[in-house]
Protein backbone atom coordinates (compact mmCIF):
# COMPACT_ATOMS: atom_id res chain seq x y z
CA UNK A 1 0.00 0.00 0.00
CA UNK A 2 1.38 3.43 -0.93
CA UNK A 3 1.85 6.24 1.58
CA UNK A 4 -1.09 8.16 0.08
CA UNK A 5 -3.33 5.11 0.40
CA UNK A 6 -2.23 4.61 4.00
CA UNK A 7 -3.01 8.23 4.85
CA UNK A 8 -6.40 7.98 3.15
CA UNK A 9 -7.24 4.84 5.05
CA UNK A 10 -6.19 6.43 8.33
CA UNK A 11 -9.05 8.95 8.22
CA UNK A 12 -11.73 6.74 6.70
CA UNK A 13 -13.70 6.59 9.95
CA UNK A 14 -13.63 10.39 10.23
CA UNK A 15 -14.68 10.78 6.60
CA UNK A 16 -17.49 8.25 6.91
CA UNK A 17 -18.95 9.85 10.05
CA UNK A 18 -18.74 13.40 8.68
CA UNK A 19 -19.76 12.55 5.12
CA UNK A 20 -16.78 13.64 3.05
CA UNK A 21 -14.34 11.91 0.72
CA UNK A 22 -10.78 11.68 2.05
CA UNK A 23 -9.31 13.26 -1.09
CA UNK A 24 -5.81 14.76 -1.34
CA UNK A 25 -7.08 18.26 -0.45
CA UNK A 26 -8.65 16.98 2.78
CA UNK A 27 -5.54 14.99 3.66
CA UNK A 28 -3.38 18.08 3.07
CA UNK A 29 -5.71 20.18 5.23
CA UNK A 30 -5.45 17.64 8.06
CA UNK A 31 -1.66 17.54 7.76
CA UNK A 32 -1.51 21.36 7.91
CA UNK A 33 -3.84 21.37 10.89
CA UNK A 34 -1.71 18.82 12.72
CA UNK A 35 1.40 20.92 12.01
CA UNK A 36 -0.34 24.03 13.32
CA UNK A 37 -1.32 22.21 16.53
CA UNK A 38 2.35 21.34 17.12
CA UNK A 39 3.19 25.06 17.22
CA UNK A 40 0.65 25.74 19.97
CA UNK A 41 1.25 25.45 23.69
CA UNK A 42 -0.60 22.62 25.44
CA UNK A 43 -2.81 25.17 27.23
CA UNK A 44 -3.73 26.85 23.93
CA UNK A 45 -4.65 23.45 22.46
CA UNK A 46 -6.90 22.77 25.46
CA UNK A 47 -8.58 26.15 25.01
CA UNK A 48 -9.01 25.44 21.29
CA UNK A 49 -10.79 22.18 22.13
CA UNK A 50 -13.07 24.06 24.51
CA UNK A 51 -13.78 26.74 21.89
CA UNK A 52 -14.59 24.10 19.27
CA UNK A 53 -16.91 22.36 21.69
CA UNK A 54 -18.76 25.60 22.49
CA UNK A 55 -18.86 26.67 18.85
CA UNK A 56 -20.41 23.46 17.58
CA UNK A 57 -23.08 23.00 20.24
CA UNK A 58 -26.67 23.72 19.21
CA UNK A 59 -27.43 27.43 19.66
CA UNK A 60 -30.27 29.83 19.06
CA UNK A 61 -30.82 30.79 15.43
CA UNK A 62 -29.41 34.26 16.12
CA UNK A 63 -25.95 32.86 16.96
CA UNK A 64 -23.28 32.48 14.30
CA UNK A 65 -22.47 29.00 13.11
CA UNK A 66 -19.13 27.56 14.29
CA UNK A 67 -18.56 30.47 16.67
CA UNK A 68 -18.10 30.61 20.42
CA UNK A 69 -19.39 33.65 22.24
CA UNK A 70 -16.64 35.37 24.25
CA UNK A 71 -18.62 35.88 27.48
CA UNK A 72 -19.67 32.22 27.44
CA UNK A 73 -16.09 31.14 26.77
CA UNK A 74 -14.78 33.20 29.66
CA UNK A 75 -17.46 31.89 32.03
CA UNK A 76 -16.72 28.27 31.19
CA UNK A 77 -12.97 28.04 30.50
CA UNK A 78 -11.76 28.49 34.08
CA UNK A 79 -9.16 31.12 33.15
CA UNK A 80 -8.80 34.68 34.31
CA UNK A 81 -9.27 37.25 31.53
CA UNK A 82 -5.60 38.08 30.97
CA UNK A 83 -4.34 34.48 30.53
CA UNK A 84 -7.39 33.68 28.39
CA UNK A 85 -6.69 36.62 26.06
CA UNK A 86 -3.02 35.65 25.80
CA UNK A 87 -4.07 32.17 24.68
CA UNK A 88 -6.64 33.61 22.27
CA UNK A 89 -3.87 35.72 20.73
CA UNK A 90 -1.73 32.59 20.37
CA UNK A 91 -4.62 30.80 18.63
CA UNK A 92 -5.32 33.81 16.43
CA UNK A 93 -1.62 34.12 15.43
CA UNK A 94 -1.61 30.42 14.48
CA UNK A 95 -4.75 30.96 12.35
CA UNK A 96 -6.73 28.51 14.48
CA UNK A 97 -9.46 31.06 15.26
CA UNK A 98 -10.68 34.49 14.21
CA UNK A 99 -12.05 37.04 16.61
CA UNK A 100 -14.81 39.34 15.39
CA UNK A 101 -17.08 41.90 16.96
CA UNK A 102 -16.84 44.52 19.67
CA UNK A 103 -15.49 43.66 23.12
CA UNK A 104 -16.95 42.14 25.25
CA UNK A 105 -19.50 40.64 22.84
CA UNK A 106 -17.04 39.06 20.46
CA UNK A 107 -17.38 35.86 18.50
CA UNK A 108 -14.51 33.40 18.39
CA UNK A 109 -14.83 31.79 14.96
CA UNK A 110 -13.40 28.44 14.00
CA UNK A 111 -11.30 28.87 10.87
CA UNK A 112 -11.84 26.79 7.77
CA UNK A 113 -9.29 24.89 5.72
CA UNK A 114 -9.91 26.11 2.16
CA UNK A 115 -13.63 26.39 2.86
CA UNK A 116 -13.84 23.11 4.77
CA UNK A 117 -14.90 23.49 8.43
CA UNK A 118 -12.29 20.94 9.56
CA UNK A 119 -12.32 21.86 13.24
CA UNK A 120 -16.13 21.85 13.31
CA UNK A 121 -16.12 18.43 11.63
CA UNK A 122 -13.60 17.14 14.16
CA UNK A 123 -15.91 18.31 16.96
CA UNK A 124 -18.92 16.64 15.28
CA UNK A 125 -16.91 13.46 14.79
CA UNK A 126 -15.82 13.21 18.41
CA UNK A 127 -19.37 13.86 19.60
CA UNK A 128 -20.83 11.24 17.25
CA UNK A 129 -18.20 8.67 18.17
CA UNK A 130 -18.28 9.51 21.90
CA UNK A 131 -14.61 10.46 21.90
CA UNK A 132 -12.84 13.32 23.62
CA UNK A 133 -12.19 16.38 21.48
CA UNK A 134 -9.63 17.38 24.09
CA UNK A 135 -7.76 14.08 23.54
CA UNK A 136 -7.78 14.68 19.81
CA UNK A 137 -6.64 18.33 19.91
CA UNK A 138 -4.80 18.90 23.16
CA UNK A 139 -3.05 15.53 23.21
CA UNK A 140 -2.90 15.30 19.38
CA UNK A 141 -4.28 11.75 19.30
CA UNK A 142 -5.10 11.70 15.60
CA UNK A 143 -5.12 7.91 15.60
CA UNK A 144 -8.73 8.36 16.85
CA UNK A 145 -9.71 9.26 13.25
CA UNK A 146 -9.05 5.71 12.06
Amino acid sequence: MSTAETKSTSIDRFARVCGFTPDPAKLAAIAEFKSMLQTLSPTARKLLAHIADLATRPHAASRRKNAAYLPELHETCGLDPEPMFELLEELKAAHAVQIEGEYPYQDILLVTANGWPLLADLARFTTAEKLSLRDLLADRKFDLLR
